[in-house]
């Protein structure tokens, strides 16, 4: 038990307030003679024990009341302290936060790192101390084992807190009494104490975490952006060259996170954009510099296993739809070609090959193909009723996320195919993956009805199954590249995916996923302490950074390795490339739907301790309502 008001004690005396009253109200009985007494003895005891009774009730009714009343402004708590125990003298390991907001400086204008490694000082005169800094690289044992007289000043001097820490991953690994000091601005769920050197009106801040981009359609974008930090009303702007394109207000929520949805129109080409939020205490982590490449529509080569004469039975029927659907995200342009032809396809201008309802590949399109995976582009395999599952694994062979074994229909009670034996999906296994295709929880697709398709073992990444358990939806990654196979037709031929509400967005954004970096997109970001890498030709590199600042690599054994020297977008325009220096107090990826509707019925990160002076108000009031109930009973009985 913890009170947050423990200053407040005096109050409790007016606990014995209502016992004092009773005490000094009470009345001796007057004599009354009577003629008739042993009749009234009688009623006499009855009526006293009545008496008796009900005082007792209204007594500790309003002793339950003013009780209630006192406690519950101590502000009691159970569960975990919010601070660490000063009066503890046991051994114990402190964990320094190293985190770059602990450079900020308090009201006094003294830096919470400096009132941090003071408390540490004045532990370790107190009690056996062992100390860890918690920074970007991880933990950092200064003292392994608690020690009397630990000199904490001297080992700390020489660190300095900068960019992005995991509290959790820190504290989890220590073994016995730990005690984290900190600036309260990170998130922790693992300590068993924390000591924070900041008040609470110096904890103030927000900052921008991961930005996310989808392609609109006509040269639109949309930027989903995490902000994290103190719970409050926070105001963003969107600038592009300098000058604003969109401001916003959003919300932090009570767990501490925050999105925002920006819209911008972009032309094709690489564009530098900047995030700004309002200054706080820290200015560090307030603006992010973004490197984005718009590519337009993306660029799909479709190689038409099973054409018909009629334009609805083809088998690229329903997908010239999708290419055509107004209103949805991430577009995508068409190219078809005949199989038997797809030797002449125009590969090399394509992001993403589909090979829908195909069997035997030309040899020299294979090899073709393959190298256009290991590029980066996007591979996406559907089946069909004309489809030789063991032509295709032997022409793709290890393109494929899964061999392909057979191919299976629905059978009636007779044994005969029958489209009313039909298998329905089940709710996806991997929902963040289908976040990220702008399906949530696969919206306008629980409802699809599958009676054919293809058996394959059950290798790459299972997003989606058939509730029998059978795959239906199947990636992996080959070299830079991405691939998919979706074990039915993608016309009505084995299912009705095709007239689905949800297939047109599936579609298109499992497309923009498969194209990946050649999609464009934005430039990698790093945190402080990571290097980016990447593979290219014996090169130098030189970058330009924020305020035109400079810096040179050299490319070893073909792979570029670059640690940018400042916070801010770096680009080497040679290659076309950019990396992005940030910085997070916390973690903060885009979060998923399922991430998101756990949050907002959360209220909060951590174990607090759970408030009990509302129950005792609660409690106080029942009292009270007692109370009068009581008392009104008694003087309409001495009215009578």
């Amino acid at each position: 038990m913890n009170w947050l008001a423990g200053a407040a004690w005096p109050l409790a005396l007016l606990i014995a307030a209502p016992l004092v009253i009773h005490l000094l109200s009470r009345r001796p009985p007057r004599p009354q003679p009577f003629a008739p007494l042993p009749l009234l003895e009688r009623a006499i005891k009855r009526e006293r024990r009545r008496i008796q009774l009900r005082r007792f009730l209204l007594l500790a009714c309003r002793t339950l009341a003013v009780a209630g009343l006192c406690l519950a402004a101590l502000l009691p708590m159970l569960g975990q302290p919010p601070s660490g125990d000063d009066n503890d003298r046991g051994p114990v390991t402190l964990v320094i936060d190293g985190s770059g907001s602990m450079e900020a400086r308090n009201d006094g204008g003294q830096r919470f790192f400096d009132v941090a490694i003071d408390y540490a000082e004045s532990q370790a005169q107190r009690r056996p101390v062992a100390l860890v800094f918690c920074g970007a690289d991880g933990q950092s044992f200064l003292q392994d084992q608690p020690i009397p007289g630990l000199q904490a000043r001297t080992l700390l001097e020489d660190k300095k807190p900068a960019g992005y820490v995991d509290l959790d991953a820190c504290v989890g690994g220590i073994d016995g009494s730990s005690l984290l000091v900190t600036d309260g601005w990170g998130a922790t769920t693992k300590a068993e104490g924390v000591h924070i050197v900041s008040r609470e009106n110096e904890r103030d801040n927000a900052g921008l975490g991961a930005v996310r981009v989808r392609p609109l359609s006509r040269g639109m974008i949309e930027l989903t952006v995490t902000v994290h930090g103190s719970p409050g009303p926070r105001r963003l702007q969107l600038k592009k060259s300098g000058v604003v394109k969109s401001t916003i207000r959003l919300e932090v929520a009570p767990h501490g996170l925050g999105e925002a949805l920006l819209t911008l129109r972009l032309e094709s080409g690489h564009h530098r954009l900047v995030l700004e939020l309002e200054e706080d205490r820290w200015l560090e982590d307030n603006k992010r510099e973004l490197g984005l490449t718009m590519q337009g529509p993306t660029h799909v080569l479709a190689v038409n296993g099973d054409a018909r004469s009629v334009d609805y039975q083809d088998e690229l029927f329903y997908l010239r739809q999708a290419a055509h659907a107004l209103g949805a995200r991430d577009p995508f342009r068409l190219t078809e070609v005949s199989l038997g032809d797809e030797r002449q396809a125009p590969l090399q201008e394509a992001q993403v090959v589909l090979l829908a309802d195909n069997s035997q590949l030309d040899v020299a399109f294979v090899a073709e193909l393959r190298a256009f995976v290991e590029r980066g582009g996007g591979l996406l395999v559907s089946a069909g009723p004309s489809m030789d599952p063991v032509a295709l694994t032997k022409s793709l062979g290890d393109l494929l996320p899964a061999p392909i074994r057979s191919r299976w229909m629905a059978l009636d009670v007779d044994g005969r195919p029958s489209k009313q034996a039909a298998t329905t999906v089940s709710v996806p296994e991997d929902l963040e993956f289908f976040d990220q295709l702008g399906l949530g929880r696969a919206e306008g697709l629980l409802r699809t009805q599958v009676w054919g398709g293809i058996n394959h073992q059950s290798e790459g990444d299972v997003r989606w199954r058939l509730t029998d358990g059978r795959p239906l939806l199947t990636t992996d990654e080959k070299g830079r590249g991405r691939v998919a196979l979706i074990s039915t037709s993608l016309d009505r031929d084995l299912s009705d995916l095709a007239i689905r509400p949800g297939f047109v967005p599936l579609l298109r954004g499992l497309l923009r996923w498969l194209a990946g970096q050649s999609a464009g997109g934005l430039d990698p970001d790093l945190r402080r302490g990571e290097r980016f890498s990447q593979t290219l030709g014996a090169q130098e590199i030189q970058w330009v950074g924020p305020e035109k600042a400079r810096a040179r690599t050299i490319v070893e054994a073909g792979q570029l390795r670059f640690t940018p020297p400042r916070l801010g977008l770096w680009r080497a325009k040679e290659i076309e490339l950019g990396v992005e220096l940030r910085t997070d107090e916390r973690e903060s990826r885009p979060l998923s739907q399922t991430q998101r509707q756990a949050l907002a019925g959360s209220g909060g990160v951590g174990d607090q301790g759970l408030p009990l002076w509302p129950l005792l108000l609660i409690l106080a009031m029942l009292a009270l309502f007692a109370e009068s109930w009581l008392t009104a009973r008694e003087v309409k009985a001495a009215g009578h």
